[in-house]
């Protein structure tokens, strides 16, 4: 079921209530095919910003469907109950184009340890590549588990830096979008898209350069050959 969420600045009393008196009055119109939530936007702005919200504007509005896209209210536009009920109804008719956080596309795809950077706007032409196995690491810059997988990442990047049908990739998922099939819960997550059919396998194994190479022989679907081991 779609959630539309709207994120309130409590101590901003006035524009608070009417945004609440807004979402109150069009709720039940369309509530059978969807929910509504309201929360502080100042103690959850990462979640706003998830949503492609600035996190600045609040009041702001946006609902995500089922498949984990995200469609903003624009915030250059007064939180009425008409609006929303206009923008609502575009929503359920489809009217509405999804939007995509993206970072700038990086000018070379591989940083300095051979790591393809996936952003929102390249994500899909790199990672759901039918000739390729893609493994992506889903990280925050703050998580210290993610700085701690930095150098054994690009060790199996540096491993796989000769064979063409295997990519060793990361996404800043806090100022990324990925498609809503790739459900990332905590950092870091760590999916392999297949070769051929772009199957989705969770990884989630030992985070060393062995574990991901032993994942990598049992789940791609590309052949391939790795100096110091046997054909794969």
């Amino acid at each position: 079921v779609p959630i539309v969420w709207l994120f309130v600045d409590p101590a901003a009393d006035d524009a608070t209530s009417a945004a609440i008196a807004a979402l109150k009055e069009v709720a039940p119109e369309f509530k059978e095919n969807m929910s509504f939530v309201w929360l502080s936007g100042v103690q959850y702005k990462q979640m706003a910003q998830k949503m492609s919200l600035s996190g600045d504007v609040l009041p702001s509005i946006a609902t995500e469907n089922d498949g984990g896209d995200h469609f903003p209210f624009s915030e250059k536009e007064d939180i009425t109950a008409a609006a929303l009920k206009t923008w609502l109804t575009k929503f359920q008719a489809g009217e509405l184009t999804a939007t995509i956080r993206s970072e700038p596309i990086p000018e070379n795809l591989n940083d300095e340890d051979g790591v393809a950077v996936l952003v929102g706007d390249n994500f899909k032409e790199v990672a759901m590549d039918a000739a390729k196995d893609v493994l992506i690491e889903f990280y925050a810059p703050w998580c210290g588990h993610c700085k701690k997988l930095v150098p054994i990442y690009a060790e199996v990047a540096q491993a796989f830096k000769a064979v063409d049908t295997v990519v060793i990739a990361k996404m800043d998922a806090t100022a990324n979008d990925a498609p809503g099939d790739f459900k990332v819960s905590g950092f870091p997550t760590l999916k392999l898209v297949t070769a051929e059919d772009n199957e989705i396998v969770d990884y989630n194994g030992a985070r060393t350069k062995d574990g991901f190479i032993e994942f990598l022989k049992k789940s791609a679907k590309s052949k391939f050959t790795l100096e110091g081991h046997d054909e794969l």
